[in-house]
Parts: structure tokens; sequence; C-alpha cells
């Protein structure tokens, strides 16, 4: 048994002492956050030589409902350590939790604003269980295609990134598509910093966005491919073009206006000769 374990047991038991704990969260408890764990061994719980005090009312109806069954929980987690320890799904689960993962997606025909809110989930860590905002738990994000990203409507022309480099007539608004020409990476890298995080998370983006790696095209280096251990789903549907349905689909897809069999699909062979406009007859 651990030091926590014998300390718990001994408290439910009505031994005087202290239980020394730290604010983890922890399912011993189905439903029960982490932040009342305090709660259910006392408000001075974590303090040291000063043994339970009294309980409030609260402190007593946890007491009869939700400490017989950690107790429960706590004696069946007993059981299944001695026996067999900790299974393989959980020991590689506790490993990817405290390693670096490589994750990538195609940033084919999505919308930067929306595949930066999933990048950075990853970038941060706040897939893993022990996330906190000032901790260094992320993992590393490959994003290919930045070139055929999309954005809504006419997003291209309309929505301008504020730049200033801090001297003398520096301070400029560019569109996205001029940026887009110059850099098809930088929307994306910019999208991504700044679903990080505001300015009080200054420190912490900063040391999240070496961790993202963008490319224009395909073209992913093999040294950065061998590390990747998960392919993460596209924020967006990617539609499907015209010349990607093969003939059968397009034969049997439903038609508005059926077409004569001499119909000419050329537009040059099938333009038809209008009358020549003459002004002068207009008085």
């Amino acid at each position: 048994l651990t030091l926590f374990e014998m300390q718990l047991l001994d408290a439910m038991s009505g031994k005087s002492g202290v239980i020394e704990c730290t604010f983890v969260q922890s399912d011993i408890i189905p439903g029960i956050p982490y932040l009342s764990t305090p709660v259910l061994l006392g408000r001075n719980g974590l303090e040291k030589n000063l043994g339970l005090p009294a309980m409030n009312n609260f402190e007593k109806n946890m007491l009869n409902t939700a400490l017989p069954e950690l107790k429960k929980n706590i004696e069946k987690g007993i059981k299944m350590t001695s026996k067999g320890g900790i299974s393989s799904f959980k020991r590689v689960q506790q490993w990817l939790t405290f390693a670096r993962q490589w994750h990538i997606i195609n940033a084919e025909w999505q919308d930067p604003i929306l595949l930066a809110g999933k990048v950075a989930h990853y970038l941060r860590g706040m897939n893993k269980p022990i996330f906190h905002h000032e901790s260094d738990c992320g993992d590393h994000v490959i994003v290919y295609n930045c070139r055929h990203i999309a954005m809504w409507a006419f997003d291209w022309k309309r929505l301008d990134y504020y730049f200033d480099n801090r001297y003398l007539r520096g301070k400029s608004n560019i569109p996205a598509y001029e940026i887009h020409q110059v850099d098809p990476c930088r929307i994306v890298f910019m999208e991504v910093y700044r679903a990080l995080g505001g300015p009080h998370d200054l420190g912490t983006k900063r040391r999240n966005i070496e961790r993202l790696h963008v490319f224009a095209d395909k073209d992913v280096p093999s040294h950065l491919l061998k590390n990747v251990c998960n392919h993460l789903e596209q924020v967006m549907r990617v539609p499907k073009r015209y010349d990607d349905y093969t003939e059968e689909e397009r034969r049997n897809f439903p038609k508005i206006v059926q077409l004569p069999d001499d119909y000419c699909v050329d537009d040059e062979a099938n333009e038809m000769e209008t009358e020549s406009f003459d002004s002068s007859s207009i008085r």
C-alpha cells in the first residue's frame, strides 16, 4: 500500500491523522471533481498534524455517501493491483500521456480558423489528463497542404491581418489573399498562434508554437514522418469536384433538363449566330 492509501484507510476507520493529498483529478470517486477532494477530508485536511476537524452538514453527507464508495474502490483497486498489476493498455496509455506525440493533419479545403482551434488543442496538450495552462505537456502537429486552404465567402478579400513593426509608418492591414500569395503557410501559422491564447499566455504561446510544423504542399520531410503516430480528422468535409466523379456517376446523376442526342457540348461549336445590332436605326 502507498502512504496515501494507508492514511486514507486509517482516517476512514476513525483513527486520528492527516491525509496528505494534492489537487489532482482522479477517477476513484466517479462524478466528484478534483476540487472537492479536500472537502471530503475536512477543511484542514491539507494541513499537517492537525487531525480531522469537526464536520459540517455537507461533509457529513459526503461521509455517508462518497467515503464508503471511496473505500470500496480503493480496496477493489488494491486487489486488482495485487493480482496482475497495471495492464498493458494502461501502461502504454501512461507512456503516451507523458511522451511527445506527433500528429499530422491535411489542411486542404479547410477553414484556417476552425483548423487552428483543433491544432492548438493538441499543441497545448489539452487532450491529456495532466493538462494545465502553465504546463509543458503539448504534442507536435504537422500541417500540410496549407496552400489549398479555403475561406468562407469573400473572406480572402475582406479579412485583413494587422502588422506593426514598431517603426514610423510601420502599421498596415494586409488582406488575406495578398499574404497567401507571398507565403502560403503564413495564414495557418498566424491563426494557430492566435488560437493558443491571449496576451496573458504569451510565455506558453511562444513555447507551444515551436512544435508546429507547416508545409505548403504534400512534401513533408521523411525525418518528421517517421515520428507520426496519429492522423487527425479534418474539421470540414472536403467537397467533391466534378472531375472526381466517374463516368457512371455522371450518367446516373439526376438531370433537370434532358438534352437532345445531337446536342454539342462545345460552346464554340454550338454558338448561335446573332443578328448585328444597327445603332443607326434607333433615333
